[in-house]
Order: structure tokens, then sequence, then C-alpha cells
């Protein structure tokens, strides 16, 4: 019923997923203006290398030219062409892909860099029909995880604008929502809307870049929330809480610091008090394999020893099998 016939299904779940050769080297310029670069990797399951690569940036537009080699790792089907992407700002991106590698590609650069550089976006875009013809790539043409990351990527000044203006009237309203909760009135939706906005993405900020100072600011984001009746998104919440505790672990694993640990610990303690329930089996296996690595080490400062510990104790491991290892005849 959704899609009435065969032809619905094909356009809304099978034309976008699929795949062609062309259309890898097209996310990959894209992709790469993006980046900053051109270097080897995967793309889903295609191998691509660079072969050349030039790109130019002007405020918030930007140019590439480059030929790239893409091998399927399903079928070993393989093609190398030619590909010259313009960014025109927002997520307006035109990708052109010419098959046939050009005689003197220096003298089609030069000539695509001469229209960029005039800013004249006409003449540049005749300059790609004129080599690689009409048909062209947009941003829609993206393979799915990536087109997220790169529209996200696209609207980070309009979403600073945002964010500006949202501080902005939150600065303007809070001691209005504060005199109001105390006298037992609740805020009106309108004020609390800056307000929700500002507390969701302080704590947000927070689990993703847990330095001291942020994490001060998530509690205070967090007993407004509770004291304003603003509703939190505990799944998203716990998503990033948990990747933050996982990457701060792992730091663990080469440099044993008590700044880490306590970075650490102070996550958990977030957690505590939203309330998560973070799941934390791959934190609980990081630390395991960090006991394992640092406990057995003879002259390891005994007080990073005990942070490690409770560490340990904090995310419910029990370290003292480990310890017991260490301490036998057989550890020595």
């Amino acid at each position: 019923p959704e899609f009435i016939n065969g032809r619905g299904v094909w356009e809304h779940l099978v034309s976008g997923a699929f795949v062609d050769l062309r259309r890898v080297i097209a996310h990959y310029a894209i992709q790469s203006l993006v980046d900053g670069h051109a270097q080897q990797g995967e793309v889903f399951s295609y191998q691509v290398q660079p072969l050349d690569y030039h790109r130019e940036v002007s405020g918030h537009t930007g140019f590439a030219l480059g030929r790239a080699r893409v091998i399927s790792a399903v079928t070993t089907e393989s093609l190398q062409a030619t590909f010259a992407v313009v960014h025109f700002g927002g997520q307006d991106f035109h990708c052109s892909i010419g098959d046939k590698l050009p005689d003197d590609f220096e003298a089609v650069r030069s000539k695509l860099s001469r229209a960029y550089q005039r800013q004249s976006m006409t003449d540049l875009l005749r300059c790609l029909d004129r080599e690689f013809g009409e048909d062209f790539y947009t941003i829609k043409d993206l393979l799915a995880d990536e087109r997220r990351r790169i529209l996200l990527y696209t609207l980070q000044d309009v979403l600073q604008r945002y964010d500006s203006s949202y501080r902005n009237l939150f600065d303007q309203s809070i001691r209005t929502i504060q005199l109001l909760v105390e006298i037992g009135t609740p805020p009106p939706v309108e004020l609390l809307a800056a307000a929700s906005y500002v507390v969701r993405t302080d704590l947000e900020r927070a689990l993703a870049h847990p330095q001291n100072g942020n994490l001060t600011a998530a509690m205070t984001a967090l007993r407004r929330a509770r004291k304003w009746g603003i509703p939190l998104d505990r799944a998203r919440l716990e998503m990033g809480l948990r990747h933050s505790l996982e990457t701060q672990a792992r730091s663990l694993l080469t440099d044993l610091e008590e700044e880490t640990i306590d970075r650490i610990g102070a996550l958990l303690s977030l957690a505590d008090a939203i309330p998560l329930d973070v799941v934390l089996w791959e934190t609980q296996n990081i630390v395991n394999d960090a006991l394992h690595l640092h406990a057995p080490r003879q002259r390891l400062d005994p007080k990073l020893l005990d942070l490690l510990v409770g560490l340990a104790r904090r995310v419910k491991l029990n370290p003292a099998p480990i310890l017991e290892a260490c301490r036998s005849p057989v550890a020595a």
C-alpha cells in the first residue's frame, strides 16, 4: 500500500541504493573536497586509489580536479576516470566524471582553475560541460552514511548562527525563567524553547568533549533541566556517553594518567546523575585490558594503580583476580 506498485518500490527502495563505479568516484570526489585531501582508501566495498589531485578553496566555495582508480572488492571490476567537483556553498555540489583520461591533465587543471579563480561559476560550468559532458552528480548521489555527514558539514554555518541566536535568547530570558519557577509558575513554552536547546546542547557537547570545564557546565545544565522540567533524549545521551567512555578508556592502554581516570569517573558520575543506564560492556573490556597491562609493572606509581582499581570497580569489574595473579610467585 505504501508504494502502490513495483515502480514505487524501485524508486523508493532500489534505485537510490544502486551503486556503479562512476558513482563511487563521484562520492570520493565530493568527499575529498569536503575533507581537504584525497587518499587511498575504501568506500564501502570499493578500493579507491588517487592518481592526481588538485584542490582550491575560496570562502564558502571549493573546487577539486583529480584522477582516480576504483576497484570493486566483490566483482574486481575497475574504472579509471577523471573527476571535477565544484562546491558552490551550502548543499550545492556539482561533480563531473570523465571516463577518458585527458592527454594533458595540467592543461585541463589550469583552464578550470582560472575559471574558478575568476569566481565565474557560469564559465566554470561551461568548461566542465566541454571537458566532461553535461552529466553530473550532486550531494544526493553520495552513499547514504557519508551523505548525512557531509550534509551536516555544509550546515555548520547555519547551525552556528542558530546556536548563537538560541544562546542570546536564553541569556535574555534565564532570569525570567528562574523567577517564574521560584514562584511556582510554569514558564511559557516560548521561553523554554531556547532553554531546552541550550541545556541539551551543553550536555551533548560535554559528552563529546569531556574536559573538566565542559563536565561542570553539563552538571549545571542537568540541574536546570530538572528544575525547569526540560525533557532529555536519554537514548541519544546514552549513546554519546558510552562512546566518550570508550574513547577515554582506550587512552589508558597507552598512557595511564590520573587526569584521564578522573575524567572517566566524572562521566560515570554524570551518567548516575541524569540517570542513564549506560551499556558498559566495551568500556569494561578496555579497563580490564588496562589492568592486565599496567598492574604487573614493577615501577608503577601505587596511587595510579589504586585509581585504576577504583575505576575497575566503578565499571562493575572485580580486579581482585588480576591483582592476586600479579602478586603470585608465578607472576614474579
